[in-house]
């Protein structure tokens, strides 16, 4: 399968309560590459597990050590990278979540007797991006404190000054805005000397709007600098949009040169991979299976990781279009091969649950993949095997997509009083598709001889599934204001929340780069289909999280090409988005006739049955609560 199926940003969960341990560490300000000693106390005497990462840089990177019991503490010590900036721990005590009051257990890391650079932005990451495997929802009012200890420790950080500059400005448009003037007045009358100085007015003239500003700055800038990296970070982003192949060849054979020969592309050294991976990606959507195959050979493509995505992407466009299934095999069979690997060394090697969980999704992805491909070439048997992981082994039945492809294969391989049952339990637990349901009327026909009474037999398993959807649903009911909202759409026409007030509103946030997003519009186009004649529900789709420069022009492209019949507002700013709190789309937000949101719906499923189900239950029920 394509990466498609999860939301693009990660989605907060709930954790259970816990009596709080206490967490120490030595030495008091551990510096990068330094040992580390932990000391773990819990409450009662109940089992302890503990585990950590580290940011080097801005991501985190899981650390490998073990926690021994001895006389009631729990201790380990582990070493950081030099690169690294902060440290942080989950710990879970008696099976539920110790996140120390919110707070979590994090430790700076120290240079020159002070906090490294960036360890209290990265501190603000975790509270905002990576704390959930900690038990840590996202919080805001944690981050900027974070942030604004950067920027007391470091007031050289422009990163986390703009941060906390956005931040106050979300917070109050006002003061926010008589914030970012006062820092504007500030760096103008110290002056402009480097190109840095330039970039970071730009940045705070961007932020409150001033693009007359922005782009008069520029234009001086580029007269001043004419060697500047402005022409560097320039080229690349014309490479990264450009569209023709061939044309794309160019720029890349381009690009590398000048990071080799020009000191204003020197830094853009750490960007080659993903140059790479990029012009790669090109190839596949080029469908140019040769000439993907041959920049393989003559590229060095060290990241394995990355080749593995590649080829299951490729091996999946491949099986879609039943075209060089020989060689949709070999890519699926490398990517699965390697995935698996990658899985049992996190687990050998015991890494975070988090890690292990990435491992094992990513094995499931690419295993629905190469079934999918052996299922195409007739070879069945085989195809079984992977499907089956996908479908049980990793996901435990829960993706509707996977079990589409395993019963696809079951009817091919296995006896029907085998795999019959399993897919009646997929349309009862609402992770069937259209063609789970076929398969099951062609075993209805088989044993009765007849269609007649299979809408009954499979409106009872439907009625089932939507018996515990409901159920579900009614523990997620909600019943906060919906923020207010006025947006352009396509046609340049005003769309107000305010206006809609009286109707049952769904609001779907999306991206044209978001997968998960594209996927789910088939079955958001039937949604909206199914209540085309109800003047009493509304569809609005916000696009939002655009990085292109003409967002206008790319998105009404995009909605054209697929056809899509969505009222589509424009979030230029990111404010809406920001407002709603959105942390991953596709988000939808079910907007009840009073202007408040009863649910709110994060990712997609794989399936489109399900999700016009769904929808059309929260409609429902936001209806008459």
């Amino acid at each position: 399968m394509k990466n498609i199926f999860i939301t693009a940003i990660a989605a907060l969960l709930s954790f259970p309560a816990l009596a709080q341990g206490v967490l120490k560490f030595s030495p008091e300000k551990p510096k990068p590459g330094e040992a580390i000693t932990i000391t773990y106390q819990p409450t009662a005497v109940v089992p302890v597990k503990i585990s950590g990462a580290e940011f080097r840089g801005m991501m985190p990177e899981d650390l490998n050590f073990q926690a021994k019991r001895a006389s009631g503490k729990y201790t380990a010590t582990f070493k950081t990278d030099t690169s690294a900036t902060l440290v942080y721990f989950t710990v879970t005590a008696g099976g539920a979540i110790d996140n120390n009051q919110g707070n979590g257990y994090t430790i700076e890391l120290y240079q020159d007797n002070k906090p490294r650079k960036n360890a209290n932005l990265a501190k603000s990451y975790f509270y905002q991006y990576y704390g959930e495997e900690s038990g840590i929802k996202s919080d805001k009012e944690r981050a900027l404190a974070a942030l604004e200890r950067e920027v007391q420790f470091h007031p050289d950080n422009r990163g986390a000054k703009v941060s906390v500059l956005r931040m106050k400005l979300a917070n109050d448009k006002d003061k926010g805005t008589a914030l970012i003037q006062g820092e504007i007045d500030a760096v103008k009358q110290a002056g402009l000397k480097t190109e840095a100085d330039y970039n970071y007015l730009a940045q705070l003239y961007s932020i409150v709007k001033q693009a007359d500003n922005q782009k008069a700055l520029n234009e001086e800038k580029k007269a001043r600098f004419p060697e500047g990296t402005w022409v560097a970070q320039e080229m690349i982003t014309k490479y990264m949009n450009e569209k023709d192949l061939a044309r794309k060849k160019e720029m890349y054979a381009q690009l590398l040169e000048n990071i080799e020969t020009r000191p204003n592309f020197k830094g853009m050294k750490g960007s080659v991979p993903m140059l790479k991976s990029n012009l790669l990606s090109a190839y596949i959507a080029a469908k140019d299976w040769d000439g993907l195959q041959n920049a393989i050979t003559t590229l060095p493509f060290e990241d394995k990781d990355q080749l593995s995505m590649l080829y299951n992407n490729a091996a999946w466009k491949m099986y879609e279009d039943g075209n060089n299934l020989e060689k949709a095999e070999e890519f699926g069979k490398f990517a699965t091969t390697h995935a698996k690997g990658e899985w049992d060394k996190a687990e050998a090697a015991k890494l975070s649950e988090k890690k292990i969980k990435q491992k094992k999704s990513t094995y499931g992805m690419f295993a629905d993949t190469y079934a999918a491909v052996l299922l195409k070439s007739g070879k069945y048997e085989e195809g079984l095997k992977f499907a089956r992981d996908a479908a049980f082994t990793v996901t435990d039945g829960a993706s509707a997509g996977y079990n589409s492809i395993y019963a696809r294969l079951a009817e091919k391989v296995l006896p029907a009083n085998e795999y019959k049952p399993q897919l009646e339990k997929f349309v009862v637990d609402g992770k069937s598709t259209s063609e789970i349901k076929d398969i099951l009327k062609k075993v209805y026909v088989e044993e009765k001889k007849s269609e007649e009474g299979f809408g009954d037999y499979i409106s009872a398993l439907e009625m089932e599934a939507k018996r515990k959807m409901r159920e579900e649903l009614a523990k997620k009911l909600e019943n906060k204001p919906a923020p207010v909202f006025s947006l352009l759409n396509l046609d340049g026409s005003e769309v107000k929340l305010e206006e809609l007030k009286g109707k049952t509103v769904i609001v779907d946030f999306w991206a044209t780069w978001c997968g998960p997003c594209i996927a789910s519009f088939p079955g958001m186009k039937k949604a909206q289909e199914k209540y085309k004649d109800d003047p009493n529900v509304k569809f609005v789709f916000i696009n939002a999280w655009e990085n292109v420069k003409d967002i206008k022009k790319e998105v009404a492209e995009f909605i054209k090409k697929g056809a899509y019949p969505f009222n589509v507002l424009l979030d230029l700013d990111n404010k809406v988005i920001g407002s709603y709190g959105v942390t991953g789309i596709p988000t939808k937000f079910i907007v009840d006739k009073n202007g408040n949101i009863r649910f709110t719906s994060i990712g997609f499923g794989g399936s489109d049955d399900k999700l016009v189900d769904e929808l059309s239950m929260m409609i429902d029920i936001a209806k008459t609560e």
